[in-house]
């Protein structure tokens, strides 16, 4: 990768893309760890280190927003790695190059989960969901995902899945014990403390 051109097309696309400075700095941070790692394929890093690194707030999901912000608007991609308690990133190429194709997406959403979405709501992602669903298909999976879509919109009386909904069939929140539609089907966002 070429360090020039790749900071070049990201500073491009940031204001472009309107990226917060704290997400810049996040990755301007993974950059010099995947340059540093002579551009290997996958750099590993903590949220810790990446903490120490920013000076950024320790005490918020600062880091953790970030990484998903920046996955949502195509500069990264990443994965848990739990055998190792960090995560593996990847830097995505943002310019053209003969060797190296440029990406770009326009949205790091799995096309199973977007289309499961679209099947069951009749709509496509949009807003915060697609940002949501980024951070639930990481933490949970793509097939886990798409049957909680499934069950959130077979158990929920109203229109819409909801954030807390969603969160609350992923994690069988309430005291139910399994995770079938029926069970969920009184469950709304007020009965869900913030935070889930």
């Amino acid at each position: 990768m070429n360090y020039i051109k790749q900071l070049n097309s990201f500073f491009e696309l940031a204001k472009e893309r309107k990226v917060a400075s704290s997400d810049q700095l996040i990755y301007l941070h993974l950059l010099n760890l995947a340059n540093r790692a002579n551009w290997q394929e996958t750099i590993q890093a903590t949220d810790k280190e990446l903490n120490e690194l920013t000076q950024l707030s320790a005490h918020s999901n600062t880091i953790t927003n970030a990484k998903a912000r920046l996955k949502l608007k195509g500069f990264i991609d990443f994965k848990n790695n739990r055998q190792k308690h960090c995560t593996d990133y990847r830097i995505i190429p943002l310019y053209e190059d003969k060797e190296m194709p440029c990406e770009r997406p326009k949205s790091q959403n799995s096309p199973e989960i977007l289309k499961t979405w679209r099947e069951v709501t009749g709509e496509n992602v949009s807003g915060a969901m697609a940002f949501y669903l980024i951070e639930f298909e990481n933490q949970y999976g793509a097939e886990k995902l798409k049957k909680a879509i499934i069950d959130a919109a077979k158990g929920n009386k109203y229109d819409h899945i909801s954030y807390n909904f969603l969160k609350a069939v992923l994690e069988n929140k309430g005291g139910r014990n399994s995770g079938t539609a029926e069970q969920y089907s009184s469950i709304t966002d007020d009965e869900i403390p913030d935070g889930y």
